[in-house]
């Protein structure tokens, strides 16, 4: 029985050395793909031979594209949730789950979803600034 408790205790040393031999291959595999990476982004960012505000606009840029992106799958978004809610006044009496007050309330929220572009950019000429396109 000795025999059998001392090989068994053996094969979980060489497992747990194992184990942890590949938890620090890995630890030292994201170290590394993080040293690459710092090693390559100022490198991109500075690329075009521009200097800190070059990089501030370049991330100015970038939340403007973000931003019309977000706003068009927001858009997107309000269609299907106001479809959804169509396709739901179908269950009302026959799912406990689905009342006249959720499809009611995705029927207003889809809406106004679908409707967001159109009140930015209404907004923004009642305020005088300049009406920029948002889609």
């Amino acid at each position: 029985m000795s025999r059998l408790s001392s090989l068994f205790a053996r094969l979980m040393q060489s497992i747990f050395v194992v184990q942890l031999t590949l938890l620090e291959m890995r630890e030292r595999f994201i170290q590394w793909l993080c040293a690459m990476a710092l090693t390559i982004l100022p490198g991109s960012a500075f690329a075009a031979g521009g200097d800190l505000a070059d990089m501030f606009d370049a991330a100015a840029e970038g939340a403007k594209r973000g931003q019309t992106s977000t706003l068009t799958m927001a858009q997107f978004g309000g269609v299907l949730i106001f479809i959804a809610a169509l396709f739901a006044f179908k269950k009302v009496n026959t799912n406990p789950q689905v009342t006249l007050g959720r499809c009611i309330g995705g029927l207003i929220i889809g809406a106004l979803l679908v409707v967001v572009p159109e009140l930015l950019s209404r907004s923004q000429k009642q305020m005088g600034m300049s009406a920029t396109t948002i889609s």
